[in-house]
């Protein structure tokens, strides 16, 4: 009997570490994949993915999941990017009007009249400019959740409703 034990786990003692070994190693390659990626993107590298096989295991959904993040995570920084354009270009048209009416004030320093109007223009320019800020203050704020408690449910029916009767001579 104990020969038997003895042949036995000199048999399946070093068949179960060579198995355990090329599994482990399988498992430590998969995951050194995904690491390996979660590594390039951390870096900047924001088109990297998830390495994915055909064998549709738990791996592969973790990097299924990882990917379809990474995806949705590079369209809101192609966001960010348009509304930052949007922003600059919208803050660089009243500055630009600012400038130019500056520069006007400085051509008809002799003139009060044109200088009076070349302050009101400034002024207008300087309000727009004021109201971005505003504006993309007040999105910080309710994107922060700090606004929302401004917020308050609306009855829509009766919403429609009273503009309906509003309108109504006018549609007559």
């Amino acid at each position: 009997a104990w020969g038997l034990t003895f042949a036995l786990a000199v048999i399946v003692l070093p068949l179960a570490l060579i198995t355990g070994f090329f599994l482990s190693r399988s498992v430590f390659r998969r995951i050194e994949g995904i690491s390996d990626t979660a590594a390039a993107v951390a870096s900047g590298q924001m088109t990297r993915r998830a390495p994915q096989s055909d064998r549709f295991d738990e791996f592969d959904r973790l990097a299924g999941g990882i990917n379809t993040m990474l995806d949705q995570v590079e369209a809101l920084n192609s966001n960010i990017e348009a509304v930052s354009v949007g922003v600059a270009h919208d803050l660089r048209t009243p500055l630009t009007n600012i400038g130019g009416r500056l520069e006007l004030m400085s051509r008809d320093r002799d003139d009060p009249a044109a200088i009076e109007q070349h302050i009101a223009a400034a002024e207008d320019y300087l309000s727009q400019l004021l109201g971005i800020f505003d504006a993309l203050l007040r999105l910080g704020e309710v994107e922060a959740g700090k606004r929302k408690a401004a917020f308050a449910s609306v009855d829509l029916s009766s919403l429609v409703s009273g503009m309906a009767e509003a309108y109504t001579p006018i549609f007559e």
